[in-house]
């Protein structure tokens, strides 16, 4: 597995471009002896666009994306059915459990509910009682 922060290069051979830089600035002393700005300023670009030709490109493996478990149990009617034994949300929370077990420490867990928010039967929204 690559490290968090790998950083490589497609065509590092385009480095050798900087060795151009002090034949350039060697060139423009010889040429020319005043106002510096405009030519330090083309080669900073000149610098910039050689480091860009290398096409860098980083890896990055963000942690969050790789280690987040979301788990839902359905709480409807149909799981509290007992044509089970235990019934079906008990034997649905203890495989939570199980699994949560698996993580190891250093997790967190949240629970929660959610209530009914539309009864089907009048065509009304409801509020929640969750």
């Amino acid at each position: 597995m690559p490290s968090l922060h790998s950083v490589s290069m497609m065509w590092p051979f385009m480095l050798w471009g900087l060795a151009l830089v002090p034949i350039v600035v060697g060139s423009y002393i010889a040429l020319r002896g005043r106002n510096h700005w405009p030519a330090f300023l083309m080669l900073l670009g000149l610098i910039v666009l050689l480091l860009a030709m290398t096409r860098p490109r980083a890896i990055l493996l963000l942690p969050s994306r790789l280690e987040t478990v979301m788990l839902a149990i359905d709480s409807s009617g149909s799981m509290r059915a007992n044509d089970v034994q235990p019934s079906r949300i008990e034997l649905a929370q203890a495989a939570a459990k199980e699994s949560g077990d698996e993580l190891g420490d250093g997790h967190e867990a949240a629970t929660g509910t959610a209530g009914q928010e539309h009864d089907p039967r009048d065509g009304h929204l409801g509020r929640s009682h969750g």
